[in-house]
């Protein structure tokens, strides 16, 4: 056992870590001394995890705890487990067995940082938002890798916004984006995006717009992404009542012909109708109807069109139109409005 364990210290001293770490291992099956075993068995477990035999590593470092659970090294050998199983992507069982130690030194928080951080991300994509939150709050309490600190407090922010914690998710995305090496992670520029949503979903419209306009003078973002950031934009302009800026980016959207291009023509005949273009309103709206008659947005281009006759004093166009939407929309929430307005048609 001595020279086992002799024999795999000389072999560490020439760089022969395989033969190293087949010496401590028979040194660590034999029992005559008690430190010698200890010893060697940890040395075993060490060389076998930096030789990424993990499974190796994995039941020998078990095993050395299971073996001494009073040893001197019992927290090394565990920051060594939760290595192991960070590795082998166990971060559950990292975490459990990381947490507890106490006074970690620097291998033990940049370990603990990191199995937190991938345990979040787990959390997160099972929808689990609150257990999320909880371990990227955990993982931020150790910024030891720049990188890892920001991707921590990203989807921190992520996870607030899912939550409906759209204030502070405002906050975190701003203070991520603010951190160090926060624009080598991949998500920086959707950081602008997020944030303006949050901003957006807040009913901080100021900001959204801001945001929105910072993700699409950005760089990595797809034609998806870049489109619905359009129309959020024009959306956040329009409350806002900029109806110039509004108009530009809904126009944008109908010249692209997406998916939102039905949306974006409602919402360019409401700016219109809102800067007294009344004609130029309806032209719009039936220009909707004519070109999507099965859009989501024909019921309220139609009540908009058949009201629009009736702020013009056009009083039996508008009674004719509104019959007409009663009639092919029974359904609609516009129906009660519609009969409101016939009945003063025919009131007046």
């Amino acid at each position: 056992q001595n020279g086992m364990h002799t024999l795999g210290k000389a072999f560490i001293q020439l760089g022969n870590k395989e033969k190293a770490q087949s010496a401590f291992f028979r040194a660590s099956r034999l029992d005559f001394d008690k430190i010698i075993q200890e010893e060697s068995w940890l040395n075993y477990a060490k060389l076998s995890y930096e030789l990424n035999f993990h499974q190796q590593a994995l039941e020998a470092t078990q095993g050395f705890l299971k073996q001494f659970p009073k040893s001197r090294k019992i927290n090394e050998a565990k920051i060594l487990l939760g290595e192991v199983l960070l590795t082998t992507k166990n971060y559950q069982a990292a975490v459990d067995i990381l947490e507890p130690i106490p006074d970690k030194n620097l291998e033990a928080k940049e370990a603990y940082q990191k199995v937190t951080y991938f345990r979040g991300l787990e959390f997160y994509n099972e929808r689990a938002f609150p257990n999320a939150l909880s371990m990227f709050l955990r993982s931020e309490k150790f910024p030891e890798d720049n990188e890892i600190h920001a991707l921590s407090t990203y989807w921190k922010a992520e996870s607030m916004y899912e939550l409906r914690k759209f204030g502070e998710a405002v906050t975190t995305f701003e203070k991520f984006l603010k951190m160090p090496d926060a624009d080598k992670t991949g998500v920086y520029n959707f950081a602008n995006y997020a944030l303006a949503y949050s901003a957006f979903e807040d009913e901080k419209y100021g900001k959204a717009a801001t945001y929105f306009e910072r993700f699409l003078a950005g760089s990595d973002k797809d034609q998806k992404t870049i489109d619905d950031a359009t129309i959020r934009l024009a959306d956040s302009y329009f409350v806002n009542k900029s109806y110039g800026n509004a108009m530009s980016n809904y126009d944008k959207i109908i010249s692209r012909k997406t998916s939102a291009e039905d949306y974006a023509i409602f919402q360019k005949g409401m700016i219109q109708g809102l800067e007294n273009q009344y004609d130029t309103k309806i032209a719009t709206m039936q220009s909707l109807l004519q070109k999507f008659p099965n859009s989501n947005y024909a019921d309220d281009a139609g009540f908009e069109t058949a009201y629009t006759y009736f702020n013009k004093g056009d009083l039996e166009k508008s009674k004719t139109d509104l019959v007409g939407l009663v009639a092919k929309y029974p359904h609609s929430s516009y129906v009660p409005k519609a009969l409101v307005t016939i009945g003063l048609v025919q009131y007046n």
